[in-house]
């Protein structure tokens, strides 16, 4: 997985100040840092996957998973990806297909009780 420059620089900064330690624990220490930043590697690469748009031509949405789309026209909506149709609530495009879209993302999680 690729991350971003920011990332990875906040990373290698975590790493030197919180992971310099393990480098002195022989033998242990290296393949403890090592394992540290491939964790840290993998957790932000999905954090960031989750937040960008996914062009339909690289894949499509669960079924009846509601996403935010984005148009050929511009718009955004969030819609219900089915196949080769879309469902929408949307007057304004009550015949939109798959075709009409370019990309979607999945939608945030519910906030948390209490928040």
């Amino acid at each position: 997985m690729k991350i971003s420059e920011h990332a990875n620089y906040l990373l290698n900064e975590y790493g030197r100040l919180q992971f310099d330690y393990a480098a002195y624990c022989k033998p242990y220490g290296e393949s403890l840092r090592n394992e540290a930043r491939n964790n840290l590697e993998e957790y932000i690469a999905e954090l960031e996957d989750a937040q960008r748009w996914v062009p339909v031509s690289e894949r499509l949405p669960k079924e009846n998973a509601p996403v935010l789309v984005l148009t050929v026209l511009g718009g955004m909506f969030v819609d219900f990806i089915l196949g080769k149709s879309v469902v929408t609530g949307n007057p304004d495009f009550y015949e939109l297909d798959i075709e009409d879209v370019t990309h979607w993302m999945p939608l945030p999680g519910m906030p948390e009780a209490g928040q």
